[in-house]
């Protein structure tokens, strides 16, 4: 807990991270105003009393569309995070533990996945599927397979040959004893580390596919189909670009930089 708290990064990062959570959680209480709520005589507003980031091109507040927004931004980004590991660290834990023909076919099945741009696979796929909070979560967390997959088989690898687990072989233990207990235990560390970095990573790929229509379905408020929608009112309203922008640059930021200093503080040749 010291190590926590005496890195800075991790506590600034992490107040704006619980923040942008907690406001997600909470929308309907901080939320001014209703999010689809329609209003054309206060269409393209910019910052008013009333309307604190203005308004869009139908009058709805802005900031009451980036407080529902994170909703759907982070119930993706959690959602396909979550997917990813629940498939990625089997398939890696059980390609660097068997080795031998399983290793080899997990691991060709990782690598056929990671030959496909992340952004164009996501769209060829959501364009099959068609959009809808369901299928990102589906779509990214398969994209997100191989970030797991791979981390749990190579430090599986270093494990498997380790005097401890040995001496769990030698007194009977099963194999999916010895993965329990011994192996998961170890690399989920690094998990964590990786964990908090997809979730950024997950967040701006879905802001990017919304961005292109094949992200969450209107009127549902998510950041990038907010700048998506306020791109053609640039000279009308610029503030309607520039809000839910600087939120998802904020957040993506912040949840990078509680990822690095997560790996700082879990990695053990780093503790005093």
């Amino acid at each position: 807990m010291n190590r926590f708290l005496r890195d800075p990064r991790f506590v600034i990062s992490g107040l704006i991270v619980m923040t942008i959570v907690l406001m997600a959680l909470l929308a309907p209480i901080f939320a001014p105003h209703d999010p689809i709520a329609l209003n054309t005589r206060e269409a393209l507003q910019g910052p008013t009393g009333p309307h604190l980031f203005g308004t869009d091109e139908y009058g709805r507040d802005i900031l009451s569309r980036i407080i529902f927004g994170a909703q759907a931004s982070l119930q993706v980004a959690l959602g396909a995070v979550l997917v990813a590991m629940a498939i990625g660290l089997p398939i890696g834990i059980a390609g660097g533990y068997f080795g031998g023909w399983v290793e080899t076919m997990t691991m060709r099945v990782i690598d056929v996945i990671m030959c496909f741009p992340p952004i164009i696979l996501g769209i060829l796929v959501v364009g099959f599927l068609g959009p809808g909070i369901r299928n990102l979560i589906m779509v990214i967390g398969l994209l997100y397979i191989p970030r797991f997959a791979r981390i749990a088989h190579s430090t599986t690898l270093t494990l498997r040959n380790q005097e401890y687990v040995d001496a769990s072989r030698a007194v009977g233990a099963t194999n999916m004893r010895i993965i329990r207990q011994a192996i998961l235990p170890n690399i989920l560390a690094p998990i964590i580390v990786q964990a908090s970095l997809s979730l950024a990573a997950a967040i701006l790929l879905e802001s990017g596919l919304s961005f292109l229509g094949l992200g969450i379905v209107p009127p549902t408020p998510s950041w990038g189909l907010m700048i998506g929608d306020g791109r053609g009112y640039m000279l009308l309203n610029p503030w309607y670009v520039i809000w839910p922008s600087v939120v998802l640059a904020v957040t993506i930021l912040s949840i990078n930089v509680l990822g690095d200093s997560l790996r700082d503080i879990l990695d053990p040749r780093l503790k005093t």
